[in-house]
C-alpha cells in the first residue's frame, strides 16, 4: 500500500495525488519509518515537480516517528517551493525543535551561508525555530540571522515575527530590531513585529509593554487603528501573575484624551483587557473603564461584563456604590451581554451593599429605558435581588405604561 501511494505523489491527476497525500499523512505511526525511508530513497527526478514536492512536504510533516536526521536529510534533498509548504514547514520545524533543536539550528545556519536562492526560505525556517527554542541560539547567531534577513527583499517581514522571542536571549538586539522594523517598514511588517511581542510576555512582559506609548502614538498619527488593535490583542496573552503590571501600563496609556480618540474596536479590546485584569486591582480597572465613551451598544455590553467582574472581586462599599451607578448607565442599552451581566451583578450588589440602594436604582432608572428587551432584562435581574418582593412588584404593576411582556415577568414572580 505504501509504495503505490508514494508513487502517486508524482501523478498529474490532482485528485489522485491529493488522495494519496492524505492517505500517507494519516498513516499509523508504526508506518512512519517505512514511509520516510522510501521517500529518502526516491529518485528525485520523477518527483521534482512543485506539486509533488509540496505533497512530499505534507506527508513528511505528518509523520510522528521519525528522527531529526531524517527530517534534515529530507529538507536537504529537494528544492523548496516558493509557496505551498508553509503549514508543512511549521510542523517540521516544530518537530525538529522538540527532538534536536541544536542540530536543526546548525543545519539551517549552514544553509544560510549557501547561495542566496534559498535564503528567504531558510530565514523562514530559522524564524520558526527561534520562536520555538530561542535559547538554542546565542547572540552572535541571532545577529547573523538578523543581518542576513535585512539583505533579502522579504526577509525583514519574516524575521519580524521572531523579535519577541529574540528578547528572551538578547534584549538589546530585539529592541534594535523592533525600532528599525516598526520605524522603517510598512504596515504589514509593523503588525508582524507587534504580534511577535507575544513571545516575550511570559518571561519579560516589560519588554512588550515598553512599546505601548509609541504604538498608540503611531496608530493615531498615521490613522492605523489596526496597529493598536493587534497590540491589545497580543497583550491578552499576558500571564495572570503580571495583571497588576499590565493594568498600571493601561492606566498610564489610556488617559481621557487618548481614550476619546479610539474607535469601538479598540475600546472593545481595552475592555477585554480590563475584564481580565480586574481580579488584580478591581478599583483601578473600574476607574480606567470610566474614561471609555459608550460609542456603541457593544461597548455598553463590554462595560456591563466588566462591572460584573469588578463587583465580584471587591468588597469596598464606595467602589461598589460607584459600580451600581455605572450599571444604571449601561442598563438602558439593548445588548445580549448586558442582561447576562445584570443577572449576576444586581443580586451580588444587593448582598454586598444591601438591597435598598440596588432596588432604588432599579426603580429610578426603569422609566428612562425605551427598549422593551432592555426593560425585560433589567426586571429579570431585579427579581433576583435579595429583598425584592411583592411590594416592589405591586408598585411596578401599578404603572399602566408597562408592556404586557414586562407585566408577565413581574406577575409570574408575584404568583410564586
Amino acid at each position: 500500500m505504501v509504495e503505490p501511494a508514494i508513487d502517486e505523489l508524482r501523478s498529474n491527476d490532482h485528485f489522485a495525488r491529493m488522495f494519496n497525500t492524505g492517505l500517507l499523512a494519516n498513516a499509523p505511526p508504526e508506518l512512519s519509518q517505512r514511509i520516510i525511508r522510501l521517500i529518502l530513497g526516491l529518485d528525485q527526478k520523477p518527483f521534482s515537480g512543485v506539486d509533488s514536492i509540496r505533497a512530499l512536504f505534507t506527508v513528511v510533516s505528518s509523520l510522528s516517528d521519525i528522527s531529526a536526521n531524517q527530517m534534515l536529510e529530507f529538507l536537504s534533498r529537494w528544492t523548496w517551493p516558493t509557496s505551498g509548504i508553509g503549514t508543512a514547514l511549521v510542523l517540521i520545524v516544530k518537530q525538529l525543535a522538540s527532538t534536536d533543536p541544536q542540530a536543526a539550528k546548525n543545519w539551517l545556519l549552514k544553509q544560510l551561508k549557501q547561495p542566496e536562492a534559498q535564503n528567504a526560505k531558510i530565514i523562514r525556517a530559522l524564524t520558526l525555530l527561534i520562536q520555538e527554542k530561542p535559547d538554542t541560539f546565542d547572540s552572535a547567531e541571532l545577529d547573523e540571522v538578523y543581518e542576513t534577513s535585512f539583505t533579502l527583499e522579504s526577509g525583514r517581514e519574516v524575521i519580524a515575527a521572531a523579535v519577541g522571542a529574540i528578547a528572551k536571549v538578547d534584549r538589546e538586539l530585539a529592541h534594535i530590531m523592533f525600532n528599525q522594523l516598526f520605524t522603517e517598514e510598512g504596515k504589514s511588517c509593523q503588525k508582524t513585529v507587534i504580534n511577535s511581542l507575544f513571545y516575550s510576555l511570559t518571561s519579560d512582559p516589560e519588554f512588550a509593554l515598553q512599546f505601548g506609548p509609541r504604538i498608540i502614538e503611531v496608530s493615531l498619527k498615521q490613522h492605523l487603528p489596526g496597529l493598536l488593535d493587534n497590540y491589545l490583542m497580543a497583550l491578552k496573552s499576558t500571564p495572570r501573575r503580571h495583571s497588576a503590571l499590565l493594568l498600571s501600563h493601561l492606566n498610564s496609556w489610556f488617559t481621557d484624551r487618548i481614550t476619546q480618540q479610539q474607535d469601538a474596536k479598540i475600546l472593545g479590546e481595552l475592555l477585554a483587557l480590563l475584564k481580565i485584569t480586574a481580579e488584580a486591582d478591581a478599583d483601578l480597572s473600574f476607574r480606567i473603564s470610566q474614561r471609555i465613551p459608550i460609542v456603541t451598544k457593544g461597548i455598553a455590553g463590554g462595560l456591563a461584563a466588566l462591572y460584573d467582574n469588578v463587583s465580584e472581586h471587591t468588597d469596598d462599599p464606595e467602589l461598589l456604590s460607584d459600580v451600581l451607578q455605572a450599571v444604571a448607565t449601561v442598563s438602558i442599552y439593548n445588548q445580549a451581554r448586558i442582561g447576562n451581566a445584570l443577572r449576576r451583578t444586581l443580586p451580588r450588589l444587593g448582598q454586598k451593599i444591601g438591597s435598598t440602594p440596588v432596588i432604588e436604582m432599579v426603580m429610578s432608572v426603569y422609566e428612562d429605558i425605551k427598549s422593551e428587551q432592555s426593560l425585560q432584562a433589567l426586571f429579570k435581574a431585579a427579581l433576583e435581588i435579595p429583598g425584592w418582593g411583592p411590594k416592589e412588584n405591586a408598585a411596578l404593576l401599578a404603572d399602566k405604561d408597562l408592556s404586557g411582556a414586562v407585566r408577565s415577568i413581574l406577575s409570574t414572580r408575584t404568583r410564586r
